[in-house]
């Protein structure tokens, strides 16, 4: 999309009000009156040509994850795992068709099976499990490793893995190890479902106090990997290389309010 330039002033401008304390005012209120602190006006002169986000669902989850649309049924979910909740809306029929559905266990991502339309796979607080679209049932269909069997693993294991993909030939497993700021590689075997050969991919070494969250793999075999507590996404080919800010002259003209 096409920028219009902005004059050095209004760079500065923006420099100013991105480097300022947060506004503590209403936008939807009056401006900011003539006493006012002079990085509070600029953030009204700035925040008010952006555009402003409505919620789509008005609804307040307590840990929103695994949303996911579904193309040939214009149907968005997602789950709530604190709450132990289920959602699902039509894009186009808007909010009046958002629906829940209760669990006693959280579930933290769900996925499509082939060949049904009926059920999804879920990943759940004991294991895998498939629910029924329709009447909300849920069956746990392999459960997690024993406690024996996590202690022998755990060396080998992520300590918390918040993102874990596969290249685009299925060939790679991907996993973020949160507190460590890594990612790792496996061998993966997509007939067998076994991996092998671990090993350092990548690894946060700046931001302090930020660390690894969601991550994703494109066409190309690059991963979009999420920056919590750090406001932005990163792409890395698949060599290991950080690739650079694709946002490069734009960075300090926006607030880190809406930075990506």
């Amino acid at each position: 999309m096409a920028q219009s330039k902005r004059t050095p002033s209004e760079i500065e401008m923006h420099k100013q009000a991105a480097a300022a304390p947060y506004p503590k005012y209403d936008m939807a209120g009056p401006a900011p009156a003539a006493s006012s602190t002079v990085a509070d006006q600029q953030h009204f002169l700035l925040l008010a040509h952006q555009p402003r986000a409505e919620p789509f669902v008005p609804v307040k989850n307590h840990l929103g994850e695994g949303p996911h649309y579904e193309s040939p049924t214009s149907i968005l979910r997602w789950v709530d795992i604190i709450c132990k909740k289920f959602h699902t809306a039509h894009i186009e029929d808007g909010p009046k068709s958002h629906n829940v559905v209760q669990f006693e266990d959280p579930i933290s991502v769900t996925v499509d099976i082939e060949g049904t339309d009926d059920e999804y796979i879920v990943g759940a607080k004991r294991g895998f499990a498939i629910i029924n679209k329709k009447t909300g049932d849920f069956k746990y269909i392999k459960k997690f490793w024993s406690d024996l069997a996590k202690e022998e693993r755990a060396a080998r294991c992520p300590l918390v893995s918040n993102g874990q993909t596969g290249s685009p030939d299925d060939k790679t497993m991907y996993f973020t190890d949160s507190p460590t700021r890594g990612i790792f590689a496996y061998d993966f075997d997509p007939e067998t479902g076994s991996m092998s050969n671990k090993r350092f991919f990548w690894k946060l070494t700046d931001e302090a106090g930020s660390i690894l969250d969601g991550l994703t793999v494109d066409s190309e075999g690059y991963l979009w990997i999420a920056i919590h507590e750090g406001s932005r996404v990163i792409r890395v080919s698949p060599d290991g290389q950080e690739e650079p800010d694709h946002h490069e002259g734009m960075e300090d003209n926006l607030p880190r309010l809406w930075r990506a």
